[in-house]
């Protein structure tokens, strides 16, 4: 019996941690670079940005347990499953986005009260 305390037998399963993980990261990167007041940024850059910060860290974090770590393996396709995870979680932040921006331009419909014809 393993003492990893995790013993989940689904196929793949670390690749859909690895891409959770990196889509959370992704989209709260890309909301900090959003809202920040700094530095002018679109969200075009928001997006690439974020996505390239997720990449390089899933980069790096794999070259060091393929280097440096006796009991770690670095596994590039854990490191397509970081970069996959950003991608869509950046598409969905970049898709809420707009359909906020698109709510808030719509024009609000004031409730009128009916008259009383007396």
């Amino acid at each position: 019996m393993s003492n990893s305390g995790w013993n989940i037998n689904i196929p793949h399963f670390d690749k859909v941690l690895h891409a959770g993980i990196f889509g959370v990261f992704a989209w709260l990167t890309a909301r900090y670079l959003h809202f920040q007041k700094r530095v002018s940024i679109t969200p075009k850059q928001v997006w690439w940005v974020s996505l390239g910060l997720a990449f390089a860290y899933g980069g790096i974090t794999e070259l060091l347990q393929y280097t440096l770590f006796d009991y770690r393996t670095g596994d590039w396709i854990d490191l397509g499953a970081d970069t996959l995870g950003a991608a869509i979680a950046l598409y969905l932040w970049d898709a809420v986005r707009l359909e906020r921006l698109k709510d808030a331009t719509l024009p609000s419909h004031e409730t009128v009260e009916p008259t009383s014809a007396t």
